[in-house]
C-alpha cells in the first residue's frame, strides 16, 4: 500500500468518526432539550448550539430535527424488530436489553407525549400487508410503554417474563385456531 492509499484510508476513517461524533453530540442535544422544550419549539440554531457543532456539520448529517428524532430510535427499533422475527427467549431478552440500553432516551420520549413515534416508526418499517409483524409491534410497544412510564422499576426479568410468557400463549392460540 503506497503513501496516497494510506492517507486516504486514514481520513475516511476520521470522516466516518467525525460523523459518528457529530450525530453522536446531536442526538444528545436533542434529548436534553426534549427534557424541557416541544420538539415542534426545537430550532436548529439552538440544537447546533447545545451540541456544541456547526449548522453546516448538522446539515451534512441531518436535514431537520425530525430527521435526528427519527435516526434516535432506529437502532433499537432495529433491534426490536431483529428479535421479534425470530420470537424466541432469548430474542426477547435482546428486546429487554434494547429497551434497557436506551432507557434515558425513551423516558424522555415519553415525558415528551413522542412515545407513540416509537411504533410509528416501528410499523414504518415493515411491509403494510404483514399484520403479524405489526400484531408484534403493538404487542412489544405496549408493554415497553408500560414499562417506562411506570419508571422501570420491574426487573428486565420479570418484564421478560410477561413477554415471553404471553407471546408463547399468543402463538399457541394462533396455530390452534
Amino acid at each position: 500500500m503506497d503513501s496516497h492509499e494510506r492517507k486516504t484510508r486514514t481520513l475516511r476513517r476520521s470522516n466516518a468518526e467525525s460523523r459518528r461524533v457529530t450525530r453522536e453530540a446531536v442526538r444528545g442535544a436533542l434529548f436534553r432539550m426534549l427534557q424541557s422544550t416541544r420538539l415542534r419549539e426545537i430550532k436548529i440554531v439552538d440544537l447546533v448550539r447545545i451540541a456544541g457543532i456547526s449548522r453546516s456539520a448538522f446539515y451534512r448529517n441531518y436535514a431537520s430535527v425530525e430527521d435526528v428524532l427519527m435516526d434516535a430510535i432506529d437502532a433499537p427499533i432495529q433491534q426490536i424488530q431483529d428479535a421479534v422475527s425470530k420470537n424466541s427467549a432469548e430474542n426477547w431478552r435482546m428486546i429487554i436489553c434494547a429497551v434497557r440500553d436506551n432507557e434515558a432516551q425513551l423516558k424522555v420520549l415519553a415525558e415528551s407525549g413522542l412515545f407513540h413515534v416509537l411504533l410509528d416508526r416501528m410499523n414504518a418499517g415493515c411491509d403494510p400487508d404483514d399484520y403479524r409483524m405489526a400484531m408484534w409491534n403493538g404487542l412489544i410497544f405496549s408493554v415497553i410503554h408500560r414499562w417506562v412510564q411506570n419508571g422501570m422499576h420491574e426487573s428486565d426479568e420479570a418484564i421478560l417474563g410477561v413477554i415471553d410468557g404471553e407471546s408463547r400463549r399468543l402463538a399457541h392460540a394462533i396455530q390452534n385456531a
